[in-house]
């Protein structure tokens, strides 16, 4: 029986966790992490510094605490991806990424993702075949199984997680090549040990009916069902069997999109209107600089005419092919909102210059 590297949660170190689940030992502390984090403050700093350091937004932002890492010790993803990267050379991508759009409803063919919402990190990874959620919080690792990854994936997008895939080879894991037993048995297990995931949709374990299930087989058969149906080619309901009807509900549950904004002033890319960037000949005093921090850690930048409005920030970015639905522009120092709108950039107070960072809702 092969091992599973699981640590359990202490203080607010879930990143640091997190991380050490994904790569099946313990490579990283909070101080590996700190260091990280402030060398990315360091380089924000040069950043700002190139807009003026004179400015307020500078003033400002040498004032603010790291961005980078909290007090209590929560991290960045760009701290996450740093540590990922320039050490194993893995990546991190969002799953909203246009070139990731089929992957939530097939992600078999991932090797791990990693999972953000607030200031909770954790991972979910495929070790010896089999998939497994390595959330710190749990006492151990969790099966998930082939069938309800994808239907486990899409709940957490539906609560709000930001999920990211992850691309290239792991370190291999501390333990003897030979009988795969762990150098160090500290925060490993047996795969064996580790129980199955329990489901968390509202109908667990109930019929349509409201009827209790014989078994748990019920509702892994309807999982099934619904990931190979359509709601929109399914039979009439009154011929449906109750098996049948409830893998109807759940792929019509893992059809729907998530909750927009209700805010009338809000609107959507499409409808955005994006404004020409201004000439070089522009007067500076007309013109605002904004860098926007994507979720993978990279960076875009434009000029803008200080009247020009928020949406138009957006507008810009979805041309880039930048996925802006269901997220928002926040800056860190003070941390503050800036939903589409038609206020302009300078009455925001971006201007004459902003470092933004574009987050899930």
């Amino acid at each position: 029986m092969p091992w599973i590297y699981h640590e359990k949660q202490d203080a607010a170190l879930c990143g640091v966790h997190c991380l050490n689940n994904l790569l099946q030992g313990q490579f990283y502390t909070e101080i590996d992490l700190a260091r990280i984090a402030h060398d990315l403050d360091d380089n924000e700093r040069a950043l700002m510094a190139e807009m003026g350091t004179d400015t307020k937004d500078f003033l400002k932002f040498m004032q603010e605490d790291s961005g980078n890492v909290a007090d209590d010790g929560n991290y960045s993803v760009q701290v996450l991806s740093h540590a990922l990267d320039t050490v194993w050379g893995v990546s991190l991508s969002s799953i909203t990424h246009e070139d990731n759009a089929h992957i939530l409803a097939n992600p078999l063919g991932q090797e791990a993702f990693v999972c953000n919402l607030q200031s909770h990190w954790f991972a979910i990874r495929k070790i010896d075949g089999k998939w497994y959620n390595l959330n710190s919080l749990n006492k151990r690792p969790e099966f998930l199984g082939d069938v309800y990854l994808s239907a486990f994936l899409k709940q957490l997008e539906l609560e709000g997680y930001s999920i990211f895939i992850t691309r290239g080879t792991f370190p291999p894991p501390q333990k003897d090549s030979t009988t795969g037993v762990p150098f160090d048995k500290t925060n490993w297990m047996l795969i064996a040990d580790a129980p199955a995931q329990q489901q968390k949709f509202s109908g667990q374990g109930h019929r349509l009916g409201g009827a209790a299930a014989d078994d748990d087989g019920d509702f892994e058969r309807a999982i099934k069902l619904s990931m190979q149906q359509s709601p929109d080619h399914a039979q009439p309901e009154s011929q449906m069997s109750e098996e049948e009807m409830l893998a109807l509900a759940i792929a019509e549950s893992l059809s729907q999109p998530g909750a927009q904004p209700s805010d009338s002033s809000a609107a959507s890319p499409s409808a955005m209107k994006i404004s020409e960037e201004p000439s070089q000949d522009t007067d500076p005093a007309m013109v605002t600089k904004i860098v926007v921090r994507l979720a993978d850690g990279s960076r875009l930048e434009r000029r803008f005419l200080r009247t020009d409005d928020i949406a138009s920030v957006y507008a810009w970015l979805a041309s880039r092919a930048v996925q802006v639905a269901s997220h928002v522009l926040v800056s860190s120092f003070p941390k503050k909102e800036f939903p589409p709108s038609v206020v302009t950039l300078a009455d925001a107070g971006l201007a004459p210059s902003a470092l933004l960072s574009l987050v899930g809702k």
